[in-house]
């Protein structure tokens, strides 16, 4: 919880605030001395404790909720984010101060979608992952119509949608081998947003387009409905 961030990097003392432990808590940023600390979606951390974290950055000093004694730590930081930054200093929503002292190496994923000879080794690893935490003996393997599936898809969510997309087949697959069939939810997802993108706005530009999905999607109305065109 938001309230709660500060006591979880920089830890507190005791009786520091209602539910406190006994005996305090040691934050991540003491935890994390003499190495490193990742810190995610760095951009949704509250203003006001972007200042403490600048200050831990520059003086490599800390001090526990509850407490006036300053603790001295030396800790490399990896922060990520999937917003834009510029934007949110010019908003006023992140510090620009603190984005410099971050910022000193940077590196740029490329979204799954632009990258897409990653998603299928992706998705393998993410297989075997998957099966050793839940001790599944047998270890899947994806069908060729899966796999195109799964490079059709834009991945907006990157690699967690992936990761979340294949754990999804895994508990549907009734055989070793994923098939197209048990990425159903996939399918949907993908479907509902080519219907989005058909639709609004510009409506008429779209019709050939939405002409032909339609006509691949009607063969197999048809043969679900057993020819019944009622």
């Amino acid at each position: 919880p938001r309230d709660l961030v500060e006591s979880e990097l920089f830890g507190y003392e005791t009786g520091a605030f209602t539910g406190a432990r006994k005996n305090g808590n040691i934050g991540k940023f003491e935890l994390a001395n003499g190495g490193t600390i990742f810190l995610d979606e760095i951009g949704e951390m509250p203003l006001e404790l972007q200042a403490k974290l600048l200050r831990v950055t520059e003086a490599k000093q800390l001090m526990r909720l509850g407490s006036s004694k300053n603790i001295r730590v030396d800790v490399r930081i990896i922060a990520a984010t999937n917003a834009n930054i510029d934007d949110m200093i010019a908003q006023k929503l992140f510090r620009a101060d603190l984005y410099y002292r971050l910022s000193t190496m940077k590196l740029y994923l490329m979204p799954l979608r632009e990258r897409r000879d990653d998603i299928v080794p992706l998705a393998e690893h993410f297989i075997r992952s998957i099966s050793r935490r839940i001790d599944k003996p047998n270890i899947m393997r994806l069908s060729e119509n899966a796999k195109e599936l799964l490079q059709q898809m834009d991945w907006f969510g990157n690699v967690r949608e992936l990761q979340n997309a294949v754990e999804s087949a895994m508990n549907a697959a009734d055989s070793p081998i994923l098939r197209r069939r048990d990425f159903r939810q996939l399918e949907q997802r993908m479907q509902a947003r080519r219907r989005r993108q058909l639709t609004g706005p510009g409506d008429f530009k779209l019709r050939p387009a939405r002409q032909a999905f339609e006509r691949e999607l009607i063969p197999d109305a048809l043969a679900a409905a057993g020819g019944n065109r009622v």
